[in-house]
């Protein structure tokens, strides 16, 4: 049987539900993550 390899692509919510791969910047390096990421968000 043949193993399935693990995702090594960063996870992002995707709109919708889910998730989806990370995206990159100019240098091919992945985005960080946003500073202000998992705080409430004031209306």
């Amino acid at each position: 049987m043949v193993e399935k390899k693990k995702h090594e692509v960063p996870q992002v919510p995707a709109h919708g539900g889910g998730t989806k791969d990370r995206s990159r910047d100019k240098d091919g390096e992945w985005r960080k993550k946003r500073d202000d990421a998992g705080k409430p968000r004031g209306k």
